[in-house]
């Protein structure tokens, strides 16, 4: 059965109608704060009340008009930009044109792939079917002469880390209008809940290999610029509303049977991860496999008592013994991947079948493609999910 898709959030433009209702995000414009800035890393230290910085070594900045300098407002490290609203935003890399740059008369090095989001638990779980808007206010740092970064919202059930070479779809792509420095611009959209989703991440989703940055200038005296060869935005008005009083109702799984992305999963049940794909004739999982990857931590976080069977198949191509080893080698990596994202390793085992429960014809091309596969069956189911009332 192909797994539903978990990790989208298209934001359908449209215009919000109606009285405000409660705002679901948590110090939603950064006004509350636990000591004013005058250093980089104040999200990273738990300063910003219900904001952490993801993944955990990265620092996005805080700017406030009680501080003097690169951390003060209107005028800071980024350049002049007042807050959108009150006294405070936030301020994250996107993504990063270049290498190599200047500060405080240093050379630095940075890596291209780093990203910085930020990330909040919301004041309630949102609804099944539940209907809200999502929007934010973005304005791109006057000092930054990158932009294309494909800001966007994330939510989920659960908190998410996003490393260096990951990538996730759908996003939210910035328009010319974002292309204007020191301009606030509103990305905004309504979002239909799955249910249950109770983290949003802000950032740019999308590594810059696979959607390089645009160049806005160049200038070798302003190379001493914090924001040069970086696409940095400022984040303010964060916001989760919603535009329904009672959403309508979803229906329940089969007894017996437990709620996924892979539809209905009963005990013993075994569910093909149609895109767990690896290298040729190796273990190394493809970027391409992490959408479904991220729907199984999710079951598993969903239900803490749950436990799986991961199974990995070959086709017949090559010796019975090198194809056993090269699926215990695969199993093994999607439960170290799991076991890496908190999962307790008690909850997964693995184990390689090699080719000895194909599912298609051997003697054919697209029949070994179907027998190349990653299965997993849950053996135990536990109790409701953490997002059940």
């Amino acid at each position: 059965m192909p797994a539903k898709p978990w990790i989208w959030i298209w934001l359908i433009a449209g215009p919000f109608v109606g009285p405000k209702a409660q705002n679901l995000v948590p110090n939603p414009g950064f006004e509350e704060f636990a000591q004013c800035p005058s250093q980089f890393g104040l999200f990273k230290q738990g300063e910003i009340p219900n904001w952490t910085a993801v993944p955990s070594d990265c620092t996005p900045d805080y700017f406030h008009t009680c501080a003097k300098g690169d951390f003060g407002l209107p005028h800071s490290l980024g350049g002049t930009v007042p807050a959108y609203e009150g006294k405070a935003c936030a301020g994250l890399i996107a993504g990063v044109g270049e290498s190599k740059f200047e500060f405080g008369h240093r050379h630095y090095f940075t890596d291209l792939y780093y990203r910085e989001f930020l990330q909040c638990q919301l004041l309630e779980p949102l609804q099944a079917n539940g209907l809200y808007r999502v929007a934010m206010q973005v304005a791109l740092a006057p000092r930054a002469n990158y932009t294309g970064a494909q800001i966007g919202f994330f939510l989920t059930d659960f908190p998410i880390v996003i490393l260096e070479n990951e990538s996730f779809m759908p996003k939210i792509k910035l328009d010319s209008a974002l292309r204007a420095p020191g301009q606030w611009v509103e990305l905004s959209g309504n979002y239909r809940a799955r249910g249950g989703e109770q983290y949003l991440t802000i950032g740019n989703f999308i590594p810059t290999r696979e959607a390089p940055l645009v160049s806005l200038w160049k200038d070798r005296l302003r190379q001493t610029d914090f924001c040069y060869g970086r696409a940095y935005y400022f984040v303010d008005a964060v916001e989760v509303r919603p535009l329904e009083s009672t959403p309508p109702t979803m229906p329940l799984p089969p007894p017996g049977t437990i709620a996924s992305d892979f539809g209905p999963l009963a005990p013993g049940q075994p569910i093909i991860l149609n895109n767990i794909q690896f290298a040729f004739d190796q273990d190394s999982l493809l970027p391409s496999s992490l959408p479904q990857l991220h729907s199984l931590w999710k079951l598993m976080h969903q239900y803490p008592q749950a436990e799986i069977l991961v199974l990995g198949h070959t086709d017949s191509i090559g010796t019975e013994e090198k194809n056993l080893d090269l699926s215990q080698r695969r199993a093994n990596r999607v439960r170290d991947w799991l076991i890496q994202r908190q999962i307790a390793p008690a909850r997964v085992k693995a184990r390689g079948l090699g080719e000895s429960q194909p599912i298609d014809d051997n003697g054919a091309a697209p029949g070994r493609q179907r027998n190349r596969r990653v299965e997993f069956v849950i053996r135990k189911t536990g109790r409701l999910p953490q997002s059940a009332p």
